[in-house]
């Protein structure tokens, strides 16, 4: 229900002969205020919405800030990265993590040094988060996720370096992406995870090298509950039959 003062952007689909919110949970958004000016016959309204959320980022209120800065990743794509640019180098950390999400999202790299920078220098997360005090930590998380979604193998050095990070799960999300992309040279960063403490992530491991060797039934290979009885066992017998079969001669 709307109250005086709200304001909002609203994503509706048809039903009937009315409309009525797209999602429940992320059909009606907050949003600043301020409104952009759209070049005159500019009549994209994806343009004028990338605008409007531009003038947020100069909203007085923090969390409209974010707000606009989040809005602007999830466009996926914008006619100019420029003003998100800009805020790479907040003295709010915040701000500057936000920055970086909405550069992921938007499949920008060049980003990806200052990310692992970041990443790099932060401690680990509680076991629980409380919000808004624990936003950073919840960021580390947001990030790492957005780089399990990268697929481009220019990416990579770095990728292999953050397989390094502390966390289990932060090493989790990275092994996902190099996974994904799938690059032979990726094949002595994966040997190196099979000795990872967290047993779910050398069963990655494992997996992503037999999908390196051209996938297909390997007998010896367990399901994950079998894997992590026995995961030291099994990482040294995917390393044996790695070294056997596929390590150059």
């Amino acid at each position: 229900m709307l109250r005086k003062g709200n304001y909002s952007l609203f994503f509706l689909r048809p039903e009937e002969n009315k409309y009525v919110l797209a999602d429940d949970w992320f059909g009606q958004l907050s949003i600043s205020r301020q409104l952009g000016t759209s070049p005159l016959g500019d009549n994209d309204p994806m343009h004028q919405l990338e605008v409007d959320l531009k003038a947020g980022l100069n909203d007085r209120d923090d969390e409209r800030v974010l707000d606009s800065i989040r809005m602007l990743g999830n466009m996926r794509h914008l006619q100019s990265k420029e003003e998100l640019v800009a805020r790479l180098d907040s003295q709010d950390q915040l701000v500057r993590t936000y920055v970086f999400e909405a550069m992921l999202r938007l499949h920008d790299y060049s980003v990806l040094p200052a990310v692992e920078q970041w990443l790099t220098a932060q401690p680990q997360p509680p076991p629980s988060l409380v919000l808004p005090r624990d936003a950073l930590f919840e960021m580390q998380g947001r990030l790492t996720g957005e780089i399990s979604m990268i697929r481009d193998p220019a990416t990579l050095p770095i990728l292999y370096r953050l397989l390094r990070l502390p966390s289990p799960f932060a090493r989790q999300a990275i092994l996902q992406a190099v996974r994904a992309i799938n690059f032979p040279q990726s094949a002595p960063s994966l040997l190196k995870m099979l000795d990872d403490p967290y047993a779910d992530n050398s069963f990655i491991a494992m997996q992503a090298l037999i999908e390196l060797a051209g996938g297909g039934a390997i007998d010896w290979v367990p399901p994950l509950p079998v894997f992590r009885e026995s995961p030291t066992y099994y990482a040294a017998r995917c390393r044996e039959w790695w070294q056997a079969e596929h390590q150059p001669q």
